[in-house]
């Protein structure tokens, strides 16, 4: 079952063992609460296969990621924030938000950035590795300090998924972790590229997104099968043509993204503890890599590691 740690900080000042719980999900920082100020906080946290969950409540609190910082203690993360109670202010190059409670927004730890809550406040954070997100979207970054209401829709599910697996998370077997990991993602990704269609109006723009978006399903469901653009075409209702620009329109070719998909379920299935009985042949085959030796080469260019490196690091975790 997968275990949390819990840790209550009470004193006029934050100490090392706070800003060292919170390092874990953002990085070196530097974190205040002002002269003389009573500091109160409590932290949970645990972690859920590539992902790091924390839940933090504190009283007032200003934390700071400077370019020091990012430059000794380089973190290629992105934290998904939901405010639960109070009011945060995120600060991240030129973009500045100020979320209050039930809404979410993502923000880089590679980037400096300035957070602060002059109250008692509540948050919910997810910390999830940038190449994971960047897999699961394109232009992520367009995204970021872009608060979002938790209380009805697609984030309210995401929002309710957090709060859930926090309260669940003494129940959960190990080898479900990764996959609901998988979810976490695949549901921000569903979460964000809804929102994006606000204010569009109805007509092409929005068929054409609608088609997108199904294809991107059939494909992430079939990886396993022989799949081509004439047969995805076929299984989608389209044309061949089409169906290139549709993928062109959003600055990846299909056959590029059903490359990636394949090798980013290769690289969560083989850091997946539920699946170390599969043979890295085994896995890659389950993706849809009929040549092994084509599978390796692409591993290791996009991930900078071989498959099998990665699996034995994975192991040792």
């Amino acid at each position: 079952m997968v275990a949390s740690v819990h840790h209550q900080v009470r004193g006029l000042s934050i100490s090392g063992l706070w800003q060292a719980k919170l390092r874990e999900l953002i990085g070196s920082h530097d974190a205040s609460v002002g002269d003389d100020c009573y500091f109160e906080g409590d932290v949970r946290s645990f972690g859920l296969g590539s992902l790091h969950l924390t839940n933090v409540q504190s009283l007032r609190e200003a934390s700071r990621r400077t370019p020091q910082h990012v430059r000794q203690d380089p973190q290629d993360k992105y934290i998904l924030v939901n405010v639960r109670s109070g009011i945060v202010r995120l600060r991240q190059q030129r973009s500045e938000c100020e979320m209050t409670a039930g809404s979410l927004t993502l923000y880089r730890t590679d980037v400096p950035f300035e957070w602060e809550h002059r109250d008692s406040a509540s948050v919910r954070s997810v910390a999830i590795p940038a190449a994971a997100l960047r897999a699961r979207l394109r232009n992520i970054d367009s995204y970021l300090l872009r608060p979002q209401s938790g209380q009805n829709g697609v984030w309210r599910i995401l929002s309710d998924m957090l709060g859930s697996l926090s309260q669940q998370c003494h129940s959960i077997p190990l080898t479900a972790t990764h996959t609901l990991a998988a979810q976490l993602i695949e549901l921000l990704g569903v979460a964000i590229e809804i929102g994006d269609e606000d204010g569009v109006s109805l007509g092409t723009e929005t068929t054409r997104k609608a088609s997108y978006r199904n294809c991107v399903n059939l494909i992430r469901s079939n990886l396993a099968d022989d799949l081509t653009p004439e047969k995805i075409a076929r299984t989608a209702g389209l044309s061949v043509r089409s169906l290139h620009r549709l993928f062109q329109d959003v600055g990846e070719p299909v056959g590029t993204f059903l490359r990636n998909a394949r090798l980013e379920k290769c690289h969560r299935d083989l850091a997946d503890p539920g699946k170390f009985h599969f043979s890295i042949g085994e896995i890659a085959y389950q993706a849809g890599f009929r040549s092994q030796a084509h599978f390796a080469n692409i591993f290791k260019t996009r991930y900078g590691i071989s498959a099998g490196e990665w699996r034995r690091s994975a192991q040792l975790r």
